[in-house]
């Protein structure tokens, strides 16, 4: 199997399940989960162990709007004080006024990526329910000019969307990427996953994923995850209360998995059968994209 360290390269570490938003692709629309913050101190002790063992990469998002965590910037400025390298948030910017920016910026976030499917109100709101682009485009402006204003280099800032049918014209045209780069540093479009595909996969003797090999997923209610893909009870490895990270990531479970994706038999993996990356391979593979 390799040399694995005693803890993954990087963690998605949720802080809150709440969100304000209940978007057309996303679990809040249609399998919202159970209303959760972490607790700080619990919070605090997953970063002491990941810093002590040696790794440096934590996002602190999962399936909620972290800026409704309140002690957000505390957190980031814990992390980074602890010698973690890259912390980095994931944001629908609804709430990113100028107070919490420069708070964050303060706090030495090195990375935040904005959830923006689209430069046009009407489209906007059809995908982000409970969106206002309006109040969206004021902040991502306000949080470059505080950037500027700080003279800091950090955090990078980073929009992405997903193309679907309602915003597919101005993406391929070149809307979207002229309205929004002026204040970011880098745009990206990813693709809509289909949580609704039933459909039991076949083997894939050469599908390879990097995640049982680098990352994992501790929740707000403090259970570990294999990944951050689909939130389903089949990736539960463990809980933070009960188990170490190092634990976990060198248990059994996780091994078994690894051992699996290195055999080309990752259909045998529950959670793999419902992931979009595992579709994704077997549409290519016959040709249907």
């Amino acid at each position: 199997m390799g040399f694995i360290e005693r803890v993954p390269i990087h963690l998605d570490l949720e802080l809150t399940t709440r969100c304000n938003y209940k978007c057309i692709m996303c679990e809040h629309s249609f399998n919202p989960p159970e209303v959760l913050d972490m607790p700080f101190d619990i919070a605090t002790k997953i970063i002491d162990e990941f810093a002590e063992k040696g790794e440096s990469s934590i996002k602190f998002v999962y399936v909620g709007e972290p800026l409704l965590y309140k002690r957000l910037p505390e957190i980031i400025q814990y992390a980074k004080e602890k010698g973690i390298y890259d912390t980095i948030i994931a944001t629908n910017a609804s709430l990113l006024d100028y107070e919490i920016s420069k708070r964050l910026i303060t706090a030495g976030l090195d990375w935040i990526t904005y959830s923006v499917d689209s430069c046009q109100p009407e489209i906007y709101k059809q995908i982000r329910i409970n969106g206002n682009l309006k109040i969206v485009t004021r902040n991502i402006r306000g949080f470059y000019d505080v950037r500027n204003m700080l003279e800091s280099k950090t955090p990078k800032i980073v929009i992405q969307a997903i193309r679907q049918d309602l915003n597919r014209e101005e993406l391929d045209r070149g809307k979207y990427h002229a309205f929004w780069k002026p204040y970011v540093d880098e745009i990206r479009i990813s693709h809509l996953e289909d949580y609704t595909n039933k459909t039991i996969l076949p083997e894939g003797k050469d599908f390879r994923c990097n995640s049982p090999f680098q990352r994992l997923t501790i929740r707000a209610d403090g259970n570990i995850t294999m990944c951050c893909g689909e939130r389903s009870e089949e990736k539960i490895f463990g809980n933070i209360r009960e188990n170490t990270i190092e634990e976990i990531w060198l248990g059994s479970k996780f091994n078994e998995v690894r051992n699996q994706m290195l055999e080309g038999k990752a259909h045998l993996n529950e959670a793999c059968q419902k992931c979009s990356m595992f579709r994704s391979y077997h549409e290519r593979k016959n040709n249907k994209i």
